[in-house]
């Protein structure tokens, strides 16, 4: 936030033990990661290398333990102002 010129910063993390919690499916998970995480990787793969990699990465997702694939994250808030133009 410094970077957008703020002057002065407030943050603070909402209450202990909030989290973002979010249980992906391995399904979800490939989808996230081929949509929006590395997507870009994604986008540069042949469609055969593309199945490939889905299918080896589909297999071992879903070899994971119960519980593998959640996101948990603390929620946090920042609060930034401006200074004001003269």
């Amino acid at each position: 936030m410094d970077a957008a010129g703020t002057r002065s910063l407030a943050s603070r993390e909402l209450m202990v033990g909030v989290l973002v919690d979010h249980a992906f499916t391995p399904e979800s998970f490939l989808a996230f990661l081929a949509r929006f995480d590395d997507e870009d990787l994604f986008s540069t793969m042949d469609a055969d290398t593309r199945t490939a990699v889905e299918r080896e990465l589909l297999a071992r997702l879903r070899a994971l333990p119960p519980g593998g694939l959640r996101l948990r994250l603390p929620i946090a808030y920042a609060t930034a102002r401006r200074p004001r133009r003269p």
